[in-house]
């Protein structure tokens, strides 16, 4: 292997940045050409002693994986240049063969020159996303992908630990703060293995809330809504599950729960605004990428999403004053309606009705908020950063939108493409605990082994960046992305495509030659054997779908086996 992965290594730095100057090129969108590159330099890394010619492998792998990434999806534009314009490689470059690295980019891309300010910006953005170490990290990234390695070097990849240690300081002063209770209740709710450290006796945590419930006030604004929602049902939770009998705690709880869904329901508003308007012009200048006409897509949107008013072209919901108002109150009511509410029968007559009416509005809001972020085909509006509105743009409105949006989509390449969106806000600037919230939380939403590990590694990065004080509101999001860590990295790991097939591939070789074997017929000795390894085969067909990598390891070990059984029967035929 070592001596497999030196070249592979020299290669895949001298020809990652051309690669994906090409594809971006070649494709118009950096996210599409970053995992086509990922893709086949993965692929590449795991069949390296199979290629006779990397480079033109390289070249004839990366347009055909974006078209199968985009057809996947449904997306079905595959170059942003017309087709007539967009020459074959072998008509530009006769020596394509012997060409690599910038010298076959350069005169490849250099025989376009109507084109040739894409080329230039092609270039420069693949240059400036390799800047610094990520030219290495990529390697590593795509050498733990074609081994079915998702493991992470070490920042939130700890989470209990760094859970001990925010519990810890919020012991030192506990002031009663709503955010500061919350970090203290969530760990112990909802993670089972979370050991705190120093321990509080349930019964004084139990007074420090109510202290908490007699001294403060209902609060008057969507946000104070939704951290009273989240405290309230946390406290119900700690009461069922802790033993602890303050019937008065209960009570008290309750009656905040009762008061903090009131308040949710009233916040909720459908605002409708015509096309010319402000806030009609900002929607339909985020959501007509394909530049339509404007009646047309106002058509569509009002079919898609039921209409608005008799008179208005378009509208909006959510929750007063604004979108970040709105993420705060999904949030609350996805702990309202969440299974362990549920199960643990937190809620009475009343709250329940309100929940219901709660519930219809999140998902109008949900599913209002998906289709504007995903409207039209191709390039999705939330793809294109920053969000627009009548109030100005700004990445942070992105995350916004990207919040509830991934909540909203039920299918994996939806979510790939949002987990994208995030990882590109990390790079371009400092949106705090909410983008680590967020990132965490989508982690543990898609299904693909190397989307994750791009998550992780994002919530990676986005931890070394947090700062050393935060106020008690933001350090209640950190919280909530451990929790969600946490939960992640307890899961069993994610099933990786690549390593997935090698294991089939692997086990059915394998199945293959000891049913040879069977067939020969063998002395006492050689059953014994045959049965370990009908065993073994058996073990690695039942952890293939969510183990592949075990199911590898299992097979090669019977392989191997199977081999020397092999090699012993042939042996003694030509003795005698």
């Amino acid at each position: 292997m070592a001596g497999r992965a030196e070249p592979f290594e020299v290669f895949f730095k001298r020809m990652y940045e051309p690669l994906l100057a090409f594809a971006m090129f070649w494709c118009g969108d950096y996210h599409d050409a970053d995992d086509a590159v990922d893709t086949v330099m993965a692929a590449m890394c795991e069949r390296w002693g199979e290629i006779r010619n990397p480079a033109a492998y390289a070249r004839r792998a990366v347009p055909r994986t974006i078209i199968k990434i985009r057809r996947d999806r449904g997306d079905h534009r595959f170059v942003t240049v017309p087709p007539d314009r967009l020459p074959e490689l072998g008509d530009l470059v006769p020596d394509v063969d012997r060409i690599t690295g910038d010298q076959w980019v350069e005169e490849l891309l250099g025989t376009l020159p109507p084109m040739q300010y894409a080329v230039d910006a092609a270039r420069e953005a693949a240059r400036s996303r390799l800047e610094g170490s990520e030219l290495d990290r990529r390697y590593q990234r795509a050498m733990r992908r074609a081994a079915g390695d998702t493991r992470r070097p070490g920042g939130a990849g700890r989470p209990l630990e760094e859970l001990a240690g925010i519990w810890e300081a919020a012991t030192v002063d506990l002031a009663g703060d709503a955010e500061q209770l919350l970090c203290l209740l969530l760990p112990v709710t909802r993670l089972s293995e979370f050991r705190p450290a120093p321990p509080i006796e349930p019964q004084r945590l139990a007074a420090i809330l109510l202290d908490h419930y007699v001294a403060s006030g209902d609060g008057d604004t969507v946000d104070s809504y939704a951290v009273s929602a989240a405290l309230s049902l946390a406290t119900l939770e700690f009461v069922s599950t802790s033993g602890v009998q303050r019937p008065d705690l209960r009570e008290r709880a309750s009656a905040r729960l009762t008061a903090a869904l009131t308040g949710l329901v009233h916040g909720f508003r459908v605002t409708e605004f015509d096309a010319d308007s402000p806030a009609g012009r900002a929607l339909l200048a985020t959501v007509n990428q394909q530049m339509r006409p404007e009646r047309q897509v106002i058509a569509e949107l009002r079919e898609t999403l039921g209409g608005s008013g008799p008179e208005a072209d378009l509208f909006e919901c959510g929750w007063a004053p604004d979108l970040a108002a709105t993420v705060a109150a999904l949030d609350a009511i996805e702990d309202l309606l969440s299974e362990r509410t549920r199960l643990l029968g937190l809620l009475d007559e009343e709250q329940q009705r309100l929940s219901q009416a709660l519930q219809l509005y999140a998902e109008r809001t949900r599913t209002y908020w998906t289709v504007v972020a995903t409207f039209g085909t191709g390039r999705w509006p939330l793809e294109d950063v920053p969000w627009r509105s009548s109030g100005g743009e700004s990445g942070y409105l992105t995350l916004l939108v990207a919040s509830i949006a991934m909540k909203g989509l039920a299918y994996g390449p939806g979510l790939v493409r949002v987990g994208r969106v995030l990882t590109e806000l990390a790079r371009a600037g400092d949106y705090g605990p909410l983008l680590l919230q967020r990132t965490a939380e989508l982690a543990g939403l898609v299904d693909d082994a190397y989307e994750r590990d791009r998550l992780l590694a994002t919530v990676d990065e986005l931890w070394n960046r947090l700062p050393a004080e935060a106020s008690w509101r933001e350090t209640a999001r950190v919280v909530r992305a451990l929790v969600a860590l946490a939960s992640v990295l307890g899961w069993p790991p994610p099933r990786g495509t690549l390593l997935a097939a090698r294991a089939a591939d692997l086990l059915n070789e394998a199945e293959q030659l000891y049913d040879r074997e069977l067939a020969m017929g063998s002395g006492p000795l050689r059953q014994d054997q045959l049965q370990v390894l009908g065993a073994t085969l058996s073990r690695a067909r039942a952890v293939l779908r969510d183990r592949p990598g075990a199911a590898t390891a299992l097979a090669a070990d019977a392989l191997r086996r199977l081999d020397a059984l092999a090699a012993e029967r042939e042996a003694g035929r030509t003795t005698k």
